[in-house]
C-alpha cells in the first residue's frame, strides 16, 4: 500500500540482452498510468506530484478514485462533524426522534443563523478580557453551549461555545435540500409573513457588528462597541428562544418549490 499522493512507481522487467531499467520517468509514470486510469487520474496524479496533500491544506477531494485493475474503487472522505458539542447533538438526536416521520426532512440538521466562521473569526480579534466579558455574560442565557469557566477561557474554547450557542440555530432540512441557504454568505434568518422575527433581528444585529469589524486587527474593537452591539443582542436572542436546540416558534413554516427542494415561506 502507498501513502495517499504519492507517485505509483512500476516495476519494469528486464529484456533479455538490456540493462535493467532505472526508475521510470515522469513522462512514463503519465503514460503508464494514462492507459491505466486514463486523462483524469492523469491529471490528478501530476497535481498531486507538484502539490503533495498533507492534513491541513485543504486540497483533499470528497471522493477519490482510484484504478485496481479493471474496477474503479471510489474511497469517500468522511466530513468530521466537529463542531457540535455532546449536548448540541444529543437535543438534536432527541428532537428529530420526536417529529412525525412525514416532517423529518424539515428537521433533518441545524443550520445557523449568524454564519460559525463569523462567529470564529470575532473570538479571534477580541482581548483576553474581552473573551471573558463574552462568556460571563452569554454562558447564563446559553447553558447547553459549553462556555468555559471564565479564567480558562481562550478564543478556541470561547469560537466551539459561540457555535453551539442554541439561539442561533435554525433545524430545517439539509442545505442540499434547500433552494435559499445561505451558507456562510449571510445570515439565515428567520421570517414570518416577510416580517424577520425577534430573535433574528437581535442575530440581524450580532452578523451586521462582526460585518463591520470583519477587516479589524485583533485587540482593536472598542469594549463598548462590543456590548452594545455584539453581547447585548446575543443575550437578548437567548432569552427569547430558550436554552434548549428547537424550533422558533414564532417563525413561519417551510414551503417545497416544483423542483422538490424547500424554502422558507
Amino acid at each position: 500500500m502507498r501513502a495517499h499522493g504519492a507517485p505509483e512507481r512500476r516495476a519494469v522487467a528486464p529484456d533479455a540482452g538490456r540493462r535493467t531499467a532505472g526508475p521510470a520517468t515522469a513522462v512514463q509514470r503519465m503514460l503508464g498510468l494514462q492507459r491505466l486510469a486514463g486523462n483524469a487520474a492523469v491529471a490528478r496524479a501530476l497535481t498531486d506530484e507538484r502539490h503533495p496533500h498533507t492534513a491541513g491544506c485543504g486540497d483533499h477531494p470528497a471522493a477519490v478514485q482510484r484504478a485496481v485493475g479493471a474496477v474503479a474503487v471510489v474511497q469517500r472522505a468522511k466530513k468530521k462533524d466537529d463542531w457540535k458539542n455532546a449536548r448540541t447533538k444529543a437535543e438534536l438526536k432527541a428532537y428529530k426522534q420526536s417529529v412525525d416521520p412525514a416532517v423529518a426532512d424539515l428537521a433533518d440538521t441545524l443550520h445557523h443563523i449568524v454564519p460559525k466562521s463569523d462567529l470564529k473569526h470575532l473570538a479571534g480579534l477580541l482581548t483576553p478580557a474581552q473573551q471573558q466579558s463574552v462568556v460571563q455574560q452569554v454562558a447564563l442565557v446559553a447553558p447547553t453551549a459549553g462556555f468555559p469557566d471564565v479564567a480558562s477561557v481562550t478564543a478556541e474554547r470561547l469560537q466551539s461555545a459561540l457555535a453551539n450557542v442554541p439561539a442561533n440555530f435554525v433545524i430545517g432540512p439539509r442545505p442540499e435540500q434547500r433552494n435559499d441557504d445561505p451558507g456562510s454568505s449571510g445570515p439565515d434568518l428567520n421570517r414570518r409573513n416577510g416580517i424577520t422575527t425577534p430573535r433574528s433581528a437581535e442575530l440581524q444585529r450580532v452578523y451586521d457588528f462582526i460585518s463591520t469589524h470583519r477587516g479589524a486587527a485583533p485587540g482593536t474593537i472598542p469594549d463598548d462597541e462590543l456590548q452594545q452591539q455584539f453581547i447585548t443582542p446575543l443575550v437578548e436572542a437567548c432569552m427569547r428562544h430558550g436554552p434548549d436546540v428547537g424550533l422558533d416558534h414564532q417563525r413561519a413554516g417551510w414551503s417545497r418549490g416544483i423542483d422538490g427542494k424547500y424554502q422558507r415561506v
